[in-house]
């Protein structure tokens, strides 16, 4: 039997067939490659924001004054930690007096003389803008846990409410609730009146707990280290209760958790940066 040259209608078919598939596997490869790659850069993006942060607090707080009197703000009048441990009132060195002794304050020169800074103080806090629910089963009630203060300050964000339908922080369960929002730095006379303000960082996670025990708002990937915002602790590294550093504190902690939902909204990534800074200075 005699057999034509060429390539038959079967052969024909087959080879096309093949070429779709090894077409198709590969477009697949590179959409999945790009949506590694841009679920790494936000992760690293966020990684990168929360060490920056926390760097930040830590030159702020080194040898900073946390205890003491301040302007009356939102009914309080003292440094330290309030709002159920989402911010920090404090004073910065701005100049020495004739004797060398430091005079306090808040200036953004730290480091260098600033005489016009006496007397003011910094506040970083947490301000919430959207409640973030991972099912209808998380029903925790969440609010605002920034106070608002006199009418010269920003307004507060409204609150949103997002049901994000997925387990944000990996604890097996999705009836938790959290608070997404933005740590602010602002600055305030000594009269309490708004000076400046500054954003560090957007995209902060913190969890709402049904009742304190002892944080209100805190973040953890176990049950045994809930950990909040900001906290004053021993020499131990035990907690100091209140909003002073008293007589047994001996640093205060940072820790900042801050993140978003991947580009599908299929996988929330969560990034957790922590500084503890020891007090160069007294604080009784």
């Amino acid at each position: 039997m005699n057999r034509r040259a060429g390539i038959t209608l079967l052969e024909t078919t087959i080879a096309s067939t093949l070429l779709v598939a090894v077409f198709g596997i590969g477009i697949n490869v590179l959409l999945r490659s790009g949506a590694i790659a841009s679920a790494a850069c936000k992760a690293g993006h966020h990684e990168a924001v929360g060490r920056q942060v926390t760097n930040s607090c830590r030159a702020n707080f080194l040898y900073a004054r946390l205890s003491g009197p301040g302007p009356t703000l939102g009914g309080i009048s003292t440094l330290g930690i309030w709002s159920d441990y989402t911010e920090v009132r404090f004073q910065v060195p701005v100049s020495p007096d004739e004797r060398g002794k430091l005079r306090f304050g808040a200036t953004s020169r730290i480091g260098m003389d600033d005489p016009t800074g006496q007397d003011r103080i910094c506040i970083i806090r947490f301000e919430a803008d959207t409640i973030l629910r991972e099912s209808a089963a998380a029903t925790a009630p969440a609010g605002q846990p920034a106070a608002s203060w006199n009418a010269s300050f920003p307004s507060l964000p409204t609150l949103s409410v997002l049901t994000l339908n997925m387990d944000l922080d990996g604890n097996g369960s999705q009836a938790d609730t959290f608070l997404s929002g933005q740590l602010r730095k602002y600055e305030v006379s000594a009269q309490g009146a708004f000076l400046g303000v500054e954003t560090l960082c957007r995209g902060v996670i913190l969890r709402v707990e049904r009742k304190a025990t002892p944080y209100l708002y805190d973040m953890t990937t176990s049950a045994s280290d809930a950990e909040p915002l900001f906290r004053f602790v021993d020499a131990r590294g035990a907690l100091v209760l209140g909003s002073s550093p008293g007589t047994s504190a001996v640093a205060i902690v940072v820790t900042l958790w801050n993140g978003s939902a991947d580009d599908k909204g299929k996988r929330f990534m969560l990034r957790k940066s922590s500084e503890v800074v020891r007090f160069r200075n007294p604080q009784s």
